[in-house]
């Protein structure tokens, strides 16, 4: 199970209604309303305290991941994260080629 912010959940194109992981139910934590929420997605507008239990709860006895610099960081805030593994992009928007032999 997975909990996205609402700007990755744009930036992500919605996942084409689903998450980013095929099988597991995407959480999108928004403020707003968001009409493009699919079956296979929950929207949760009260907080990253309900997101997060909404998801545990989900998820039963598997992890948890969490999706977005905004979101991670109140999380982590709220003293929510048991585990915290980084993904690095060593691509940057425009910079492909000055990486690439």
């Amino acid at each position: 199970m997975a909990v996205a912010g609402r700007t990755t959940y744009e930036h992500s194109g919605h996942w084409e209604g689903g998450g980013p992981h095929p099988t597991a139910r995407l959480f999108v934590l928004s403020h707003r309303p968001a009409s493009e929420i699919s079956d296979a997605q929950t929207l949760v507008t009260n907080g990253i305290e309900d997101a997060i239990a909404a998801t545990r709860a989900a998820a039963g006895d598997k992890d948890v991941v969490l999706m977005g610099g905004g979101l991670v960081t109140e999380a982590l805030k709220a003293g929510l994260v048991d585990e915290l593994i980084l993904h690095q992009v060593p691509v940057l928007l425009g910079a492909r080629s000055q990486l690439l032999p």
